[in-house]
């Protein structure tokens, strides 16, 4: 039997990258816990979705570090999660050049990371995930029509709030980072830790 393909739909895509001192560990809580307070996870690590995660050491160029996020959560309905959509969200992380150094900021010495994280996201919907509509045969001859023409204004909306949740994640990204940010007011920006450690005691 030939496996159930769902319908993807892509919401966004977007890289960010940028060589400078952050700390590695508040950088992937941060992320973390963004990902927790949007409801995409719980805080139980085996729900979480990191597919992989691999921390090569290197002497002379820094040591490298690659983790692979893949997310799922209920698409929003009326009266509940909306089961004919599942929205996705992939975060791949590669960090290359990574060191341990001391920063001084207001007198005080610090441990940091100098680095470049290049982080890598693409937000996507599954229309019809488990086949319901597909796998029956009323229904299959139904489908192309509901979703081009009676559901097509759902569709976009759909996709429009998945990639202004998907933005949000770059947004807090970037604000971690201090990278130029590209809406009026950064959301939630003194909530997550900033690259010059002043929201987390990472003394020495």
């Amino acid at each position: 039997m030939v496996p159930y393909i769902p319908h993807t739909i892509e919401a966004a895509r977007y890289r960010v990258k940028h060589l400078d001192y952050f700390h590695m560990r508040n950088l992937y809580f941060m992320m973390h816990e963004w990902f927790i307070e949007e409801g995409w996870a719980t805080r139980v690590d085996y729900d979480f979705g990191e597919k992989f995660y691999l921390h090569r050491e290197h002497a002379k160029r820094g040591d490298e570090i690659w983790f692979w996020w893949r997310l799922t959560k209920g698409a929003p309905g009326q009266s509940g999660p909306n089961p004919f959509y599942e929205w996705h969200l992939d975060l791949d992380c590669h960090v290359v050049l990574l060191t341990e150094v001391e920063v001084v900021h207001e007198g005080e010495k610090f441990k940091a990371n100098y680095g470049e994280p290049e982080i890598k996201v693409r937000a996507y919907i599954l229309v019809d995930p488990k086949g319901t509509w597909q796998k029956k045969i009323i229904l299959k001859d139904m489908y192309d029509v509901f979703t081009k023409r009676v559901w097509k204004a759902e569709l976009q909306s759909q996709r429009i709030q998945l990639y202004r949740e998907a933005y949000r994640l770059q947004e807090a990204i970037k604000t971690y980072m201090k990278l130029q940010l590209y809406l009026p007011e950064p959301e939630m920006a003194k909530w997550y830790p900033r690259k010059d450690f002043t929201d987390y005691d990472v003394k020495t």
